[in-house]
């Protein structure tokens, strides 16, 4: 479960939140990234922790107890930094950026994926951004709600029309493939507004252990750019199992690429595929 401090940042991710710690103590990792970043950083592993912002016990130990943001967020009376109509301000801790990061470190020590990895929780301006653009969007003129359920193939096939997902498959034995794909998926969730009308579609095959592989994701023409995508890719993850047990990959088209990069995602080099198929392309129309 998400569970976010008042500036944004993840504090499910954090390795120092006291259930993570008490759960496993990695300290010693995200101090020495920490240490990376900030030569005069000197945090002791051993008993720095922090039982997040929004605690709210007269014994609450936090990281930061004269954090300025946790302050304000909780003068105004908000759950975090993304309620806010003044967000981003001057008080708002907006992560450096990788360049930044690059030149804050020390050029003869490596910054690894898997310190990349520990650094994700406190990504707060892009999960503020993430949530805000939900928030937002469920306040204006496109409301929708998720289900998992699955549809009929002229169903599916009708919703290809309005996308751009109507170029990804091949002609050959078109008709019966989506009527297997459809029908045996094992996550099948679609994004449909008040009226019933069908406005996203994402599948995706996983073990429910370890993977997912996000094989379809649409949305009709005239709701790109309302945060439909990101919140199916976002629930498929969930239901696979989370952002902590599930490694999530796709094949993404030039035109998806920036979109799954805005999620997270990065490209592999240790994807191998198998492809004998006929395919001619055509697109559904």
């Amino acid at each position: 479960m998400e569970i976010f401090a008042k500036c944004g940042m993840r504090c499910d991710l954090c390795l120092i939140y006291r259930p993570n710690v008490e759960r496993e103590d990695r300290r010693k990792e995200i101090c020495a990234v920490w240490k990376k970043q900030n030569l005069n950083f000197d945090g002791d592993p051993a008993t720095i922790i922090c039982d997040g912002c929004a605690c709210e016990r007269e014994d609450a130990v936090f990281f930061d107890k004269n954090c300025r943001t946790r302050k304000c967020v909780f003068e105004k009376g908000y759950e975090h930094c993304g309620f806010c109509e003044n967000y981003p301000c001057d008080i708002f801790p907006a992560e450096p950026a990788p360049e930044e990061i690059a030149r804050m470190i020390d050029v003869e020590k490596l910054w690894t994926w898997e310190e990349e990895k520990l650094m994700e929780a406190y990504a707060c301006k892009r999960y503020m951004d993430e949530f805000r653009a939900e928030h937002i969007l469920r306040r204006c003129d496109v409301d929708y709600n998720i289900h998992r359920e699955r549809l009929t193939a002229e169903e599916y096939i009708d919703f290809l029309k309005n996308t751009d997902l109507g170029s990804q498959y091949p002609r050959e034995r078109f008709d019966e493939r989506i009527q297997m794909l459809v029908k045996t998926v094992p996550i099948s969730l679609t994004a449909r507004n008040s009226d019933g009308r069908l406005l996203g579609v994402c599948f995706g095959i996983t073990d429910f252990a370890y993977w997912l592989f996000i094989t379809d994701l649409g949305v009709v023409r005239d709701c790109i750019g309302h945060g439909i995508g990101r919140a199916l890719v976002k629930r498929a993850h969930e239901l696979a199992g989370g952002e902590k047990d599930i490694v999530m990959y796709t094949c993404a088209n030039e035109n998806a690429v920036q979109f799954y990069e805005k999620l997270g995602m990065t490209k592999p080099n240790d994807v191998m595929v198998y492809d004998r198929i006929d395919w001619t392309d055509f697109t559904v129309e």
